[in-house]
């Protein structure tokens, strides 16, 4: 019993880190783009931040950072959260604080609703967004990323 115990407080401990999912790109020498998504998972899967990539056509690429709402892990170990509506910026913010001090060049209204499950090594992601179209891909998959000092 007190293995089963010790089990179950580390297991949440498995989703922590930073985790990034890249589209494909042909274009690119190595098939993918040169930056992607981002989610920092940190405490167990309670604190969720989302760092996207928004593709505005002719307009180009724009950054978001926004923290996740709504953040649940499921019965089935599943993390589910909400990615509210989000500022769009020019540049990428290396985090929260920094996204707040970054002028915002407009907004994405549409909220994505993410499931997040632990395959071996990847983090296999679903979005759903409000308008049902929009939203990065409705399946990817994320790879942690080495942790910086």
């Amino acid at each position: 019993m007190c293995l089963t115990s010790a089990q179950t407080l580390a297991q949440p401990l498995v989703l922590a880190g930073t985790w990034e999912y890249r589209q494909r790109n042909l274009a690119t020498p190595n098939g993918v783009d040169l930056e992607g998504e981002r989610l920092v998972i940190t405490q167990a899967g309670v604190v969720v931040a989302y760092f996207g990539l928004e593709r505005e056509g002719e307009h180009g690429l724009y950054y978001t950072a926004v923290q996740a709402e709504n953040v649940r892990r499921t019965r089935d170990d599943r993390l589910e959260f909400t990615v509210p509506a989000r500022n769009l910026y020019r540049s990428r913010p290396k985090s929260l604080p920094h996204a707040a001090n970054l002028q915002p060049a407009g907004v994405a209204n549409q909220r994505l609703v993410l499931t997040a499950e632990r395959r071996g090594e990847a983090l296999i992601v679903t979005c759903v967004s409000s308008d049902g179209w929009s939203g990065p891909e409705s399946s990817m998959t994320f790879r942690r990323l080495p942790r910086t000092t």
